[in-house]
């Protein structure tokens, strides 16, 4: 699967960076950008997309077929230099960032291939990265007291 994202996300940095960013930029906490400047790029799929997806083919007959799930091509961003500027116009101010080397395993460039998805099942994300970063945006926003 791609990087979920949504409301009620665990956020810890080594998973789940959307709402790992959200929660420290809300609660003023260091945030760290590593390896590549914050190039990296990553496809992002909202919760509610994949929650509906399982909810839709929980039962389906073509059980043991194996799919790649994740936002897909159409919604991939990196993870500071596009993000980044997203957060801070939700925010309304500047996000300070430290910057750090790479960290080992750490990738370039993931998404998730959904041809298959899209051909066999005729699914695809309903919810684009920028609506799904203002619906997370506003979640920790308003459930900061989770963090």
């Amino acid at each position: 699967m791609g990087c979920i994202s949504g409301g009620a996300a665990k956020a810890v940095e080594m998973h789940n960076w959307e709402p790992f960013f959200v929660k420290k930029a809300l609660t003023v906490e260091k945030l760290t950008v590593f390896g590549y400047k914050g190039y990296q790029v990553r496809d992002v799929i909202h919760a509610r997309d994949l929650a509906k997806l399982f909810l839709e083919y929980i039962n389906d007959p073509r059980g043991g077929e194996v799919y790649n799930i994740g936002g897909g091509a159409e919604n991939v961003m990196s993870i500071w230099t596009e993000f980044g500027p997203m957060l801070e116009k939700l925010l309304g101010e500047e996000i300070p960032v430290a910057r750090s080397d790479w960290r080992p395993g750490d990738q370039k460039v993931f998404y998730a291939d959904i041809r298959k998805a899209v051909r066999e099942l005729g699914w695809k994300p309903k919810i684009g990265v920028e609506q799904g970063v203002e619906m997370l945006f506003s979640w920790v926003r308003d459930n900061k007291n989770l963090f």
